[in-house]
Formats: structure tokens, sequence, C-alpha cells
């Protein structure tokens, strides 16, 4: 498994839609699945799906926070773990351009997802953070789909991913070489 940093923008108009989310499903994965807008979470139980819910409707029946709430999702609609954007001050759906960050590194295996206005510094501190370790979901490697359906009120996004492997250099001992 690989460490990852993905960025992307977007902006949700308050009429219609229910939100986005941005998928990652392991290589082979049946894409038309997500013609249903269930971001894949509803099909074929053989593939695992993470999957982090940028999220303007609250619904009880997946646990959901508010209207307004970004969680990562593996293989559910319901997240394993959420919080509220209002805590930042922020509303998903309010037609402003926001910007997310997430990221996934191997060593301390840990997901963080950050959240900003558009042309604001990158946070420092992540919206959310969730201990996991991806190699133990996928066992090859993994495809990154961003999946937003047309239903959905979403007027721009835009993706960048950086992919990096992380070495570990075992001759060194006590920071030297």
């Amino acid at each position: 498994m690989l460490s990852f940093s993905t960025y992307f923008s977007f902006s949700m108009s308050p009429e219609n839609g229910d939100g986005l989310a941005f998928v990652m499903v392991p290589v082979g994965f049946p894409l038309n699945v997500f013609d249903g807008g269930s971001f894949g979470f509803l099909g074929e139980r053989k593939f695992r799906v993470l999957g982090f819910e940028f999220d303007t409707l609250m619904d009880d029946k997946y646990g959901d926070l508010n209207d307004n709430h970004v969680g990562i999702d593996l293989s559910s609609l319901v997240s394993v773990k959420a919080s509220k954007v209002s805590s930042i001050n922020l509303v998903l759906n309010s037609g402003e351009k926001l910007q997310a960050w997430i990221d996934y590194e191997v060593g301390s295996k840990r997901l963080e997802v950050r959240l900003t206005k558009f042309g604001e510094i990158r946070p420092v501190d992540p919206l959310l953070l969730y201990p996991i370790d991806l190699s133990q979901m996928w066992m090859e490697e993994e495809e990154v789909q961003a999946v937003v359906p047309e239903e959905y009120a979403v007027h721009h996004v835009g993706f960048e991913c950086k992919r990096f492997k992380v070495i570990v250099d075992e001759t060194m001992e006590d920071g030297k070489k």
C-alpha cells in the first residue's frame, strides 16, 4: 500500500442534491454501480469501498450527524467517522467554492480530511482523522474514482492526485549511516 494525497475543489448550490463523494475502489470494481446514487456502497459486497462523503442531507437511517457534515465510509453509507462542517464555520451547499484534501500516510496508518474555503491555505489540523490500515482493506493496487452523479448540484470539481511510495532505509542506526 502506498501513501497518497488528493486535493479537489467544488461548490454546491442549496437547490437539489444531497452532496458528493470521493470514492476509492479496488481494481476490477464494476463502475456501473455508481449510477444509483449509493456511491457503490450498496452494490456487490465482494469489493471493499472507501468513501469520503460531503453530505448535505440528514438521513437518520444512516446515522447522519446533520445536513452539513463530512464522513468517512467503509463499504457502507453509515460513516465510521464524521464531523460537522459547521465546526469550522462552513456550509457545504452555500454555493461558495470550497477545497478539500484527503491524505493517507502508510507509516502512521491514518486518513485525514481537511476542508476550507477556496484560496485559503491548507489547514494544519484535519477536520477528520481516522486510524486504518488500508493494506488490510486492499491487497492489490487501488484505483481512484471520483463520483459526481448528474442529479447532484455540483458546479465545479477538479482533482489532483499525488501518490508516493514510502521508502524505509533500514541501514540507518541512531540517525546516522
